[in-house]
């Protein structure tokens, strides 16, 4: 369990982020100020780019989907079949390009974009935007205590609940920033900073033996979450 720390003065932007995996007793919690941008981070601009037949899958699915989406709001966030937003948009492949850019630098790996978890991710953020005024791995129709191991589910089978078609397990990395508007390089370089949620990234300490082999990123407004998957998509 890592120690709660707070920010020295008041005023300054802040990032929490959070991660537990199935066999951790307790949730990592930190609390940091929000670090300024690295720009060693990116040095590829080739490594983590989508490939075409990634691009392929995404744009059918805008396609079947755009006729019937909705901007859900509330409750909908946890039941409508689809919704704006479940699509990938730009800033977000932009974190996801900083994924994957950082991992060909440890010599692992890119995790294929998974159009499940991508809705994962995209629903959580909204959920914590509408629903809640703090970063936390529940969502308004699930409990989650860093407590209570019993509820620790509430955040792994988030795929099955909200219908889709992935039968794993999802692992998040959340990010909150109190400057309203989370980035895709705000969220990294806060990411990167805390070693258990770099760990997830990079497949290191619990993680090393994990291979991800899907990936949901969401960013709206103040939050930011990555969705991390063994199985595939």
């Amino acid at each position: 369990m890592h120690k709660l720390l707070k920010p020295s003065t008041l005023g300054i932007a802040t990032a929490i982020a959070l991660v537990i995996a199935p066999n951790v007793n307790a949730a990592a919690i930190l609390e940091t100020t929000e670090p300024t941008r690295s720009p060693s981070i990116v040095t590829d601009e080739a490594a983590g780019r989508t490939s075409p037949e990634q691009d392929s899958v995404y744009d059918r699915h805008r396609g079947r989907n755009r006729h019937r989406q909705i901007q859900c709001n509330n409750r909908q966030i946890l039941t409508a079949e689809a919704c704006s937003g479940d699509e990938i948009s730009a800033e977000e492949r932009k974190l996801y390009r900083l994924v994957n850019q950082y991992r060909s630098k440890k010599g692992l790996p890119p995790i294929p974009l998974s159009t499940s978890l991508n809705k994962v991710a995209n629903r959580h953020v909204r959920d914590l935007q509408n629903n809640f005024t703090h970063l936390t791995h529940a969502w308004s129709n699930c409990p989650y205590d860093s407590n209570r191991r019993s509820t620790f589910k509430c955040m792994w089978e988030a795929p099955q609940r909200l219908g889709t078609s992935y039968r794993g397990y999802g692992y998040e990395n959340a990010y909150g920033s109190s400057s309203s508007k989370a980035t895709a390089e705000g969220a990294f370089a806060g990411w990167l900073s805390s070693r258990p949620h770099n760990d997830v990234i990079s497949n290191r300490g619990i993680w090393q033996d994990v291979r991800w082999n899907a990936l949901g990123i969401g960013i709206y407004k103040g939050y930011a979450v990555l969705w991390f998957g063994k199985e595939k998509d």
